[in-house]
C-alpha cells in the first residue's frame, strides 16, 4: 500500500468522524451533496511584507480529489450558510483545503 492509499484511509475515517454535509453549487451545472471536514475559523499564517508575518481566520472545508473537482467562485452551502471558493489548495495525498470565504448569495 502507498502512502497516499494510507493518507485516503485515515481522511475518510476522520470524515466519517469529524464530516458534516454540505450542498456543492459549481459556477456551471447542477448542485449536490458533499461531505467534508467543516473548520469555521482556520488560521492561515502567510508570509507578509518585510519579514513580518500576516494571519487570517478563514473558513474551510477540507475535501477528496474523488470527490469533487473545485473551481474558484464555487459555491457551498455549510450549515445554513452560504460560501465562495476563494482559494483552493490541493496536496499530494489527494485532499483538498477549500478557503472559503462568507455570505455569498447563490
Amino acid at each position: 500500500m502507498s502512502f497516499q492509499d494510507y493518507s485516503e484511509i485515515l481522511f475518510d475515517a476522520c470524515t466519517s468522524c469529524l464530516g458534516e454535509g454540505a450542498t456543492y453549487c459549481p459556477k456551471k451545472g447542477n448542485s449536490y451533496p458533499i461531505s467534508g471536514v467543516f473548520t469555521k475559523e482556520y488560521m492561515l499564517i502567510q508570509e507578509g511584507s518585510f519579514d513580518t508575518p500576516a494571519s487570517s481566520a478563514e473558513p474551510v472545508f477540507e475535501i477528496t480529489s474523488r470527490d469533487c473537482s473545485p473551481n474558484i467562485g464555487d459555491r457551498l452551502k455549510i450549515r445554513d450558510e452560504l460560501y465562495r471558493v476563494a482559494e483552493i489548495k490541493p496536496n499530494s495525498e489527494g485532499q483538498i483545503k477549500l478557503i472559503l470565504k462568507k455570505g455569498e448569495r447563490l
